[in-house]
């Protein structure tokens, strides 16, 4: 009884957090580039401690400190501009990241998970491919699923990509201003309740 208390007013104060996250990949014709990452964490999320059911919850760095010791143990990743603010609410870290191949972010967030969640494909001329999966892989029990879709259901992501050439083809999301660039916006809590990855495939020319 008391536990079950205890879990629907975590749910209650965790409804009115989010998670956003914003990602900016721009992409030169060698393959190097550089990446904007933007993301704010909620103050409750922080006072968290996941247990073995909730492996893979904490794939974003929590401070400037875990953010650059990440960066730090993948070589090709050169930190170039790292931020952050705290106000009651969240907590809210910002990176400029230089890579010399898209690989590299995947490994910012697969080498810290159980299972790989990031793909990205841009090693064919013309093709930029993105895939995520959900880090919750496994049967989750009801209360572990409450507590997850509760923290994540504001939460929006949102992924920008500046190519080497016109984008022709959007299989999601949105073309842009730029002819350079396109854009695709998702919730988490579709992306973590899905059985199946979510793919965005950009060509260009």
């Amino acid at each position: 009884m008391v536990r079950n208390f205890v879990l629907l007013l975590l749910i209650s104060i965790l409804f009115i957090s989010c998670l956003d996250v914003e990602s900016e990949i721009t992409i030169g014709d060698n393959g190097t580039g550089q990446w904007m990452l933007k993301y704010r964490i909620p103050q409750e999320v922080l006072y968290i401690t996941p247990g073995n059911e909730l492996s893979g919850f904490n794939y974003f760095p929590s401070n400037e400190k875990g953010v650059i010791e990440r960066i730090n143990s993948i070589p090709g990743l050169v930190l170039i501009d790292i931020s952050s603010r705290e106000t009651v609410d969240f907590v809210e870290i910002n990176t400029l990241i230089s890579f010399t191949s898209t690989d590299l972010i995947e490994s910012f967030f697969n080498n810290y998970i159980e299972e790989a969640i990031l793909n990205i494909d841009s090693g064919n001329r013309g093709e930029f491919v993105i895939t995520i999966k959900t880090p919750f892989r496994r049967k989750l029990d009801s209360d572990t699923l409450s507590i997850i879709s509760a923290l994540y259901s504001k939460s929006v992501m949102n992924i920008t990509v500046d190519l080497p050439g016109i984008v022709t083809e959007s299989s999601a999301g949105l073309l842009a201003e730029n002819p350079n660039r396109a854009n695709f916006e998702f919730r988490f809590l579709d992306l973590l309740l899905s059985e199946e990855p979510l793919q965005w495939r950009v060509n260009y020319e």
